[in-house]
């Protein structure tokens, strides 16, 4: 059973096994899209979650952390509703069905590091720092490939396409890319 502060943060979980991506992906978010994607699986042990993304995104590597446990799992439907960005992009790629509304928006964007000023750190550290984001965006580029019919170069080709700006895909060139199916599709399936 879930607690009332559990119950008031994934209201869906419990009945229906839909857990709710939080808005921003934080260290807190984290934890409770962990425990969700947990508990979720103990109370519905063979249907899939359902993984509702609608979201601005947030720090990569937790990203990277929570589509590791998407990934483990392995019987997580991501259902893209609205306007899906950032490190919400990565969560519903990673998930082994994909379902998108018609209104649905995937933005996706290349690594960014916050928290560094460039002009202030040394050159070694400005190095480490290009490292660091070139290892991310070579992560977003296996998810989205593995996510689609597309090949690596058109990814890296499409996120590198811009510097930070998103660039944005609507639902029927989510489907168009096989990354997606309509959601009016998901029960027969």
């Amino acid at each position: 059973m879930l607690t009332d502060d559990q119950k008031e943060t994934q209201p869906l979980l419990e009945d229906y096994g839909i857990i709710i991506a939080p808005e921003e992906l934080s260290h807190a978010t984290y934890a409770e899209l962990s425990w969700a994607l947990y508990v979720g699986r103990k109370l519905h042990p063979e249907k899939p979650i359902e993984l509702r993304c609608c979201g601005d995104g947030g720090e990569v590597a937790l990203s990277l952390a929570l589509v590791d446990l998407i990934q483990a799992d392995g019987n997580v439907d991501g259902i893209c509703v609205g306007q899906v960005c950032s490190g919400h992009s990565l969560l519903w790629a990673a998930c082994i069905r994909r379902f998108v509304y018609p209104n649905a928006l995937l933005s996706i964007h290349q690594t960014l590091h916050f928290g560094y000023n460039s002009n202030a750190v040394s050159e070694h550290d400005q190095r480490i720092i290009n490292m660091r984001m070139e290892w991310g965006n070579k992560r977003l580029i296996d998810i989205y490939t593995a996510a689609s019919r597309c090949d690596r170069s058109y990814w890296r080709e499409l996120l590198y396409s811009t510097m930070t700006e998103m660039v944005s895909l609507d639902a029927g060139q989510l489907i168009d890319l096989g990354m997606a199916v309509p959601i009016s599709e998901r029960g027969q399936r």
